[in-house]
């Protein structure tokens, strides 16, 4: 059971360490790129949506 939750805690770990890298990398990407955060804005807002459909799909 302790080797479950070491490994799972190294998954967590290995997991936020990825997530500051892409936000890194986006964060210079979108500096000066006006059509990037659009696009990006607009990807988030259907994302949402695909959520919202999903969990309607459950109710």
């Amino acid at each position: 059971m302790r080797q479950q939750a070491v490994g799972f805690m190294k998954g967590i770990g290995a997991g936020i360490v990825a997530g500051a890298a892409i936000a890194a990398v986006g964060s210079r990407m979108a500096k000066n790129d006006h059509g990037f955060k659009h696009r990006a804005n607009k990807r988030l807002r259907s994302v949402g949506e695909l959520f919202d459909d999903v969990q309607e799909l459950f109710r």
